[in-house]
């Protein structure tokens, strides 16, 4: 699920119901160049990895998709 939003001023960002639902209200946040990990305090490690390869196979279609688009 792709989820767009914007970053006040005062550094507030809003998180839709559905994913505050999923992941609780205390989360832990890891940074890297470019990316914000947010995931559920209670989730164990494992968990998190398994979802973080869901995600990274996901990017690799969407910039497979993106590269077959700019070739066209």
């Amino acid at each position: 699920m792709e989820k767009k939003g914007t970053i006040s001023e005062a550094g507030v960002l809003y998180i839709p119901r559905p994913v505050r639902r999923e992941i609780g209200r205390k989360v832990t946040l890891i940074d890297a160049p470019n990316v914000v990990l947010v995931f559920s305090q209670r989730s164990p490690l494992k968990r998190i990895l398994r979802s973080l390869n869901v995600l990274k196979e996901d990017l690799q279609l969407r910039q497979s998709e993106e590269e077959l688009e700019d070739g066209q």
